[in-house]
């Protein structure tokens, strides 16, 4: 048995790729402990895992955490998406997160005395944490890191001012650790202990009498309403004169009063359950959030990504259109033209076979059972 502490950035969708391997490894008999913020601990409780939760930040923290959001926005809205998203990696995810959650993690690593951590790549606590218990790391990441390295040094060089260690130290716990992936070998052909992130249901197809279009906001892009206002604008303009009907979800606490007006064939939901909306939809649309596409991918629906904010959308953006699985917009093919006609070609067919293989490749990847017992093999 090997005491397995897990532990992610405090957000659905960094928790959502942490939990599955977290209860893989209680149900292959280890003993496990999850230590998350007060924005996703509830969700680990309902899988029936032991939690350690980590208090509410402070109103200093909280505040300059906003001001550090509002920055990166600012710069993401001006065209310097790099930029801003590295600000966020570095200055939230690395240093502020560290100064917030490293006693907490401290106190729980000190009591549990784990063998090994499994954590978010992001996660700058965690990089200390493992540091300071001399313990190896198991990562669970949704990139390719050759891809965004940069972005895994931000986070380092972060957690290291904010702890007073040498940021190589702690960038060496990423470089060591085994690391686990739901990417298929062709988005990232590294050394990575696969695992099979979503498995596509039983329900049958309704008949409907014009093809669904899905499309979502996330978990995140809801909260921050320019970038909200433009997604849902670029959508409605592209679908209105499409002969199809529309369901966007834009998550329970966005503020709608804010949201465009959407065209008749739109109707805005706060959310929809994958297992019963994919099955129905002819084509999905999203801004490259992994959940969401790994989602769409299982089903083999075709998918049009338009990337938001974050590097990493660009990179599952690409690595979907190279599979021949759907279309990934940027730049200044962020476009209602260009928005429609990727729709239309999807809705033709030219993503069907592509969807199809990436769908049967994904399913034969490792159960997360399987996978965490192999990667746990290796580091302990």
């Amino acid at each position: 048995m090997v005491r397995v502490l897990a532990t992610s950035v405090d957000s659905a969708g960094h928790a959502a790729l942490l939990l599955p391997l977290a209860a893989a490894a209680r149900r292959t008999g280890h003993e496990v402990l999850v230590v998350l913020g007060p924005a996703t601990a509830g969700r680990a409780r309902g899988m029936g895992l032991a939690v350690h939760e980590l208090p509410v930040p402070d109103d200093d923290v909280a505040a300059e955490r906003a001001e550090l959001f509002g920055r990166s926005m600012e710069l993401i809205m001006g065209g310097e998406r790099y930029r801003g998203d590295l600000l966020v990696v570095g200055e939230v995810f690395g240093r502020l997160n560290t100064v917030r959650d490293l006693e907490g993690l401290h106190d729980a690593v000190e009591r549990f005395r784990p063998d090994v951590l499994l954590h978010d790549p992001l996660c700058g606590p965690a990089l200390v944490a493992a540091t300071a218990a001399g313990v190896p790391s198991v990562v669970s990441a949704w990139y390719p890191r050759e891809g965004l390295a940069a972005f895994e040094a931000a986070c380092a060089a972060g957690a290291a001012v904010a702890s007073d260690r040498e940021p190589e130290i702690l960038a060496d716990v990423l470089a060591d650790a085994t690391r686990l992936s739901p990417l298929p070998h062709g988005a990232d052909p590294s050394d990575v202990v696969r695992w099979r992130m979503r498995s596509r249901g039983r329900a049958a197809e309704a008949s409907r009498p014009r093809p669904l279009v899905y499309a979502t906001l996330g978990t995140v892009v809801g909260q921050i309403p320019p970038l909200a206002v433009r997604f849902l604008g670029l959508i409605h303009a592209a679908v209105a004169g499409l002969d199809v009907d529309v369901r966007i979800t834009v998550g329970h606490d966005t503020d709608r009063r804010l949201l465009p007006a959407p065209p008749e064939n739109v109707e805005i939901l706060p959310f929809l359950d994958h297992a019963e909306v994919m099955p129905n939809a002819a084509v999905v649309v999203s801004h490259g959030g992994l959940n969401t596409v790994m989602d769409a991918a299982a089903w083999g629906r075709p998918q049009v990504v338009i990337p938001t904010h974050a590097t990493d959308q660009i990179v599952t953006g690409g690595w979907l259109q190279d599979a021949g699985a759907g279309r990934c917009l940027l730049d200044e093919d962020q476009a209602p033209h260009v928005l429609a006609e990727a729709l239309e070609r999807a809705l033709a067919g030219d993503h069907d076979r592509g969807a199809a293989a990436l769908a049967e490749t994904l399913a034969a990847l490792p159960s997360p059972d399987e996978a965490i017992t192999t990667a746990l093999a290796r580091c302990v």
